[in-house]
């Protein structure tokens, strides 16, 4: 817009400062005293010409070559009534006798003898000086609308060009790492916006370093707990087993209660290494995917053995369906498949009920291999505090092998339906 006015303004203010310019060299360049002058000058030139050249007076290509370079003056010579050169009809031939033009009759019309190699003859000379100065003066004209333009442009800019400085500071500020730091927004064009838009980058990248921060020393604590915690377990198994290695142990009953709180802590330590795992998957931390093909039957049915055996040992009734009548093959990374059945495990003791069955359901549609769980939900469940990570977990091991989970649930009952590719074998 800016510059839309700027130009608009110079072309307006070139106008009357163009016709006062054309003016003034037109009154100097027609003045008596110095027209009379060039004229002179332009005759005496031309006379040297003839000379020089030894020119005749019907020679028009050399005289026509003068006139060329002196394109502002025209010149008729003429001896009685024969025309021998005229810039206005050259090249075109001139009639012997022929009327007076008007052009040569005008008031800037002078008269001259030539002396050329043949004869003296007569010239007319009409010289239109200010055409001379027509290039000087549209230089003059386009240097006073470019410095016009400049100067409306900076006087209208010149805000815009303190704002602009205020972004730059601004910039360089947030550059600095002080995010907290706002633009001020004025107006509303094109530097508003980008002022507005570099305040709202300023503050994702402060939210987002808060949220790195925060995730940084939230790993640090789990893992400082987890390692706390991990530390007196494993000091009960060591102290358990050198207690076994040494037979330090009254009778059979008391290994076999020696053996039974080594697997305690054991286990006990494998809860906590899982939801360490457990919360790094939910942090967005890689994990390593390590894919193979293997035979689905078999080992969906070695990982519902383990569950169930889990399971039962905690008074859990389980049921398994297996539709699988036919041979199928799977690409699962071994190890992240089992946490899928550990987080149902899992899942199960701590909100399911141990009177009603646990029910596996294992089939395949549409090239799909499809595990089933479901189990009725105990009135306890409401008390135990949950965040849904196991299930989340889950989740993202199904997505790593191109899969799906779906999941139902209520006060009453708990489906989920695991989804992953197969093929028949």
């Amino acid at each position: 817009m800016y510059v839309v006015i700027s130009a608009a303004v110079a072309f307006i203010l070139n106008i009357p400062f163009y016709s006062a310019v054309e003016s003034i060299v037109k009154d100097v360049s027609e003045g008596k005293v110095y027209f009379k002058r060039e004229v002179n000058r332009l005759m005496d030139d031309f006379q040297t010409y003839v000379n020089n050249n030894g020119i005749r007076a019907d020679d028009g290509d050399d005289i026509a070559k003068w006139n060329s370079d002196n394109w502002f003056v025209s010149i008729k010579i003429y001896k009685g009534n024969r025309v021998f050169y005229d810039t206005l009809y050259y090249p075109n031939e001139v009639p012997d006798k022929s009327e007076e033009n008007e052009f040569y009759s005008s008031p800037m019309a002078r008269n001259y003898e030539i002396q050329f190699s043949d004869i003296k003859a007569n010239i007319i000379v009409v010289a239109l000086f200010r055409f001379r100065f027509q290039n000087f003066i549209e230089a003059i004209s386009i240097t006073f609308m470019a410095l016009t333009f400049i100067i409306t442009f900076l006087l209208l800019f010149s805000r815009k060009i303190k704002y602009l400085r205020k972004i730059e500071m601004g910039i360089k500020i947030v550059e600095s790492g002080s995010l907290k730091y706002r633009i001020p927004v004025k107006g509303n064009d094109e530097l508003s916006s980008l002022a507005s838009s570099i305040n709202e980058m300023s503050n994702t990248l402060e939210k987002q370093l808060i949220k790195e921060r925060e995730m940084k020393n939230k790993n640090k604590d789990i893992v400082t707990s987890i390692s706390h915690d991990v530390r007196t377990p494993l000091t009960s198994v060591i102290c358990y087993l050198d207690l076994i290695k040494d037979h330090k142990y009254n009778s059979p009953e008391q290994l076999e209660q020696y053996i039974k709180n080594v697997r305690s802590k054991a286990y006990q330590i494998k809860d906590l290494t899982d939801d360490l795992f457990t919360h790094f998957v939910n942090s967005g931390e890689e994990v390593s995917k390590g894919y193979e093909k293997i035979n689905a039957n078999e080992f969906i049915f070695q990982l519902l053995l383990d569950s169930s055996y889990t399971l039962e040992e905690k008074g859990f009734h389980i049921t398994i369906e297996n539709e699988l009548y036919n041979q199928y093959h799977i690409y699962v990374d071994v190890t992240q498949f089992r946490r899928i059945f550990d987080n149902l495990c899992s899942n199960i003791i701590k909100y399911a009920r141990k009177d009603k069955p646990i029910v596996f359901l294992i089939k395949v549609e549409d090239s799909k291999l499809l595990i089933i769980q479901k189990n009725r939900v105990s009135n306890f469940s409401k008390n135990v505090e949950s965040f849904g990570i196991g299930i989340k977990n889950c989740e993202k091991i199904v997505a790593y092998h191109n899969g799906s989970i779906n999941v139902n649930s209520d006060d009453k009952e708990f489906a989920i339906e695991i989804s992953i590719p197969a093929k028949e074998s």
